[in-house]
């Protein structure tokens, strides 16, 4: 989903393929916390691609300054309250209580 700068919406499809497991380093996010592009999805994608392209993995994860994780330099990080992890991995056989 894309807004121009004069509101006109552009909404894009793309298949995502094959799932692969990808490999990822965490870096300070790229941007000042009173940086407007630190908190909303942009095409001005310079710091993130530069992140990577740098990187010793196939993903950047950046760091907050407080310590929290924010995103990833293309993917969305995406969190399970622990007692969903905790329970899917005793379903699985993974640990026993």
């Amino acid at each position: 989903l894309l807004l121009d700068a004069d509101g006109q919406v552009t909404v894009e499809v793309q298949d995502l393929g094959e799932i692969v497991e990808l490999s990822f380093t965490t870096c300070p996010a790229p941007f000042a916390p009173d940086n407007a592009f630190a908190y909303h999805k942009t095409t001005n994608r310079k710091a993130y691609d530069q992140a990577r392209e740098n990187a010793p993995s196939d993903e950047v994860v950046f760091i907050n300054a407080h310590g929290e994780v924010t995103e990833g330099s293309y993917t969305n990080v995406v969190g399970m309250p622990i007692e969903h992890i905790i329970w899917d991995m005793i379903e699985k056989g993974w640990i026993a209580l």
